[in-house]
């Protein structure tokens, strides 16, 4: 079980640093986004949800 829950951990990390800065794109942080863009944040901030969430579905 050990190896899962390091192979989880090196999944989440990434996972959430992407996380966090979809959303300081979304809240603005580097600038106003265009329409566009922000749909791009919106998708890139629900598929890392998703993905932590199967990681941690996987240490259950």
């Amino acid at each position: 079980m050990c190896g899962a829950v390091e192979r989880s951990h090196e999944l989440r990390t990434p996972l959430t640093g992407i996380l966090g800065s979809a959303q300081n794109l979304r809240d603005g942080i580097a600038g106003g986004l265009t329409a566009a863009q922000g749909d791009y944040v919106r998708m890139i901030e629900r598929d890392s949800e998703r993905l932590i969430r199967v990681a941690n579905e996987l240490l259950e």
